[in-house]
């Protein structure tokens, strides 16, 4: 089974920040009243945008994930990584619009033991340099993901990779320690993309900066990279998937991690398009006569994640008590503009990739209710003695998200009868909570806003935070029933089965009341008028090279 403990470095979890003054305003709605979108220039949730039919000389995009802190691979387990990444670096598979998972660099692959996949690679593929692609770089690049010295993100799935060779002229062989269907889900995202080895070894410590550039196969060569300011992509006229030309000569992704600063750009068109666009924008946005908001597919979800069970969460009757206050069709219509809906499991239902009606099935049977139950809520903490110690909630500071979903919970919690309070993170501190332990003193939750999966597969999670000993599984959990399922999932083929065992598995994850879901919410896109073709689903937009289908429409 997979060991999530062995990678040391964490995933920086993608934040939306919004001005105080916002903040506040959400917080006085209140999550008890409907603030819904106007619906002027917004369209119906959608994987897709029209596609474009004709190149533009530019596209100025705005990047509200900030600037990346490497263009390397083997760094990008972030949105600001690979956003970018994903229009220069192609990966063996690909993640769909649909979220589903396509060929990529392998035009095919098969499955012919539990432990083997084999890749086939497509002919005539060239780095921007152009030197072929050969299997070499293959095993090269998803190889380097083991080396302790280099501490790559993705080492905690690549770690149960046994080996990797070239077996055929355009052909490669993964073997992996114990089967799982997950490391070859996981070539679709930064686990697969593969990069030029003598270019990268030449590079050494610079790759991936602005010094040392990138060197790669897909659509856009890297073009200037001002640090601070933006980074230019520039089309590949060589670029071997004809069919797929990137349609913009040349794309600008300026960093706007400032919301305010963002939507005025949309507004005004000086940006012509952005994902991930602030919740508190969405009238905005909606009702502008310049550009269209679009709505889609996404593996966000907005969660309390569990630091510490102690005090009067240690009690079982408790924590149900605390999930059954929360209203999280309030919290939907509040901070998110109607534009999310509850969650009641850790696996959002755009998660379910695989054998969906099973997962539905067993969704739908989950005992967490989309509003509160305040009287059932009271009725156990009356069971459980109504302890009075401190329940506290870490909110990350200036984030109205983050602090309006903590407040709320706070609120419902001292209406039961429970001693819950809010303590205010600042944001590097908040980022931190992940893995120090000193950051996380005295909390026993934070509200987590923008947590995500990196494929539609509700297994990623359960291992990543469930299971015994895994990475961001911070309250030390185990339940041997989780892990027994995780183990045998992995290597099942039948989606049926597969679905049936991850069910049971999150099912007894939910039981729990240790993890508790809130909201998830669908991705949210705006292009300005006369710009079309991105893809509207996260994680599409970056694990696919989304923004070579942006063009003129």
């Amino acid at each position: 089974m997979l060991d999530p403990t062995a990678n040391k470095f964490s995933r920086r979890f993608s934040k939306i920040i919004v001005a105080a003054a916002v903040g506040l305003t959400l917080l006085a709605a209140g999550c008890g009243s409907s603030t819904k979108s106007a619906t002027t220039n917004a369209a119906a949730e959608t994987p897709t945008t029209p596609p474009a039919t004709a190149d533009v000389k530019q596209v100025t995009w705005g990047d509200g994930y900030g600037e990346p802190q490497s263009l390397d691979p083997a760094f990008s387990y972030n949105p600001p990584e690979n956003m970018v990444l994903a229009n220069l670096c192609e990966s063996l598979l690909r993640i769909e619009p649909d979220l589903t998972i396509g060929t990529g660099l392998a035009q095919s692959y098969s499955h012919p033991s539990p432990d083997t996949w084999v890749y086939n690679l497509h002919p005539g593929v060239r780095f921007w340099d152009g030197a072929p692609l050969t299997p070499a770089d293959v095993v090269y690049s998803i190889t380097r993901n083991l080396d302790p010295k280099l501490a790559s993100f993705w080492y905690v799935w690549a770690q149960n990779i046994a080996s990797v060779r070239q077996t055929g002229p355009l052909q490669v062989t993964v073997t992996t320690k114990v089967p799982s269907l997950l490391t070859n889900e996981m070539l679709a995202a930064g686990l697969g993309e593969i990069i030029e080895a003598r270019y990268a070894k030449a590079k050494g410590s610079t790759y991936g900066t602005p010094k040392g550039g990138v060197m790669c196969t897909g659509p856009f060569k890297l073009g200037a990279w001002n640090p601070g300011s933006n980074i230019t992509l520039i089309r590949n006229q060589s670029y071997w998937d004809h069919a797929h030309m990137a349609r913009a000569a040349k794309f600008v992704l300026d960093f706007v991690t400032d919301d305010s600063t963002l939507t005025d750009g949309l507004l005004s068109g000086g940006l012509q398009g952005a994902y991930n666009v602030p919740p508190a924008a969405i009238n905005r946005l909606a009702g502008s006569a310049n550009g269209t908001l679009y709505f889609g597919p996404s593996l966000r979800n907005y969660v309390l994640w569990p630091t510490a069970m102690t005090g009067p969460l240690a009690n079982p009757l408790i924590r149900k008590a605390l999930s059954l206050a929360i209203d999280r069709e309030g919290i939907a219509n509040a901070l998110f503009g109607g534009h999310a809906s509850p969650l009641l499991w850790a696996a959002p239902p755009d998660s379910f990739g695989y054998a969906k009606s099973v997962f539905e099935r067993a969704y739908a049977a989950v005992g967490v209710s989309p509003a509160a139950d305040v009287s059932a809520a009271k009725k156990l903490v009356a069971q459980a003695g109504d302890p009075k110690g401190p329940i506290v909630i870490g909110a990350q500071a200036g984030d109205a998200i983050s602090l309006g979903m903590a407040t709320d919970v706070a609120s419902e919690g001292q209406q039961i009868g429970l001693n819950v309070s809010v303590k205010l993170l600042p944001p590097a501190q908040f980022d931190n909570l992940y893995f120090d332990p000193k950051a996380r003193a005295g909390l026993n939750f934070f509200a987590a806003t923008d947590s995500y999966y990196d494929v539609a597969d509700p297994l990623e999670n359960v291992i990543e935070a469930a299971t015994r000993g895994a990475q961001y599984n911070l309250i030390g959990y185990s339940n041997p029933v989780i892990n027994r399922d995780v183990a045998e999932a992995l290597g099942v083929s039948n989606p049926e089965r597969r679905a049936q065992i991850v069910s049971q598995a999150l099912t007894a994850w939910s039981d729990q009341y240790t993890f508790l879901p809130v909201v998830s919410a669908p991705e949210r896109l705006y292009m300005a008028k006369g710009i079309t073709g991105a893809p509207v689903s996260f994680t599409a937009d970056i694990y696919s090279p989304w923004a070579a289908s942006v063009g003129a429409g």
